[in-house]
């Protein structure tokens, strides 16, 4: 009995730990990913280096229209579909930034 218990302990705590190594993996994942949104807006709008990334994330997704491309540019991107995503960056609409 004790026996069966640790086994099933011993497991739970293997999913547990699985589950929590996966979490760090996904959180690089999504920076990166949007790490990459950000560039391509940059190159796409012509925006200067001295604009903090945190000023481009907001502008942009203060806009409605841009939600739409900005989402298909993400799916594109973890698709790795270059075309989809380099269309989607296309259609995204320049802010004015100051």
């Amino acid at each position: 009995m004790c026996q069966k218990w640790a086994i099933a302990c011993g497991a739970l705590l293997l999913i547990c730990n699985a589950t929590n190594a996966a979490s760090p993996y996904d959180d690089l994942a999504f920076a990166l990913k949007q790490q990459q949104i950000i560039q391509s807006l940059r190159a796409h709008c012509h925006i200067n280096n001295h604009i903090s990334d945190e000023k481009i994330r907001n502008l942009f997704l203060s806009d409605k229209n841009n939600h739409p491309p900005i989402l298909l540019a993400a799916k594109a991107f973890d698709k790795k579909d270059k075309p989809g995503y380099s269309h989607a960056i296309a259609s995204v609409r320049c802010p004015e930034i100051k």
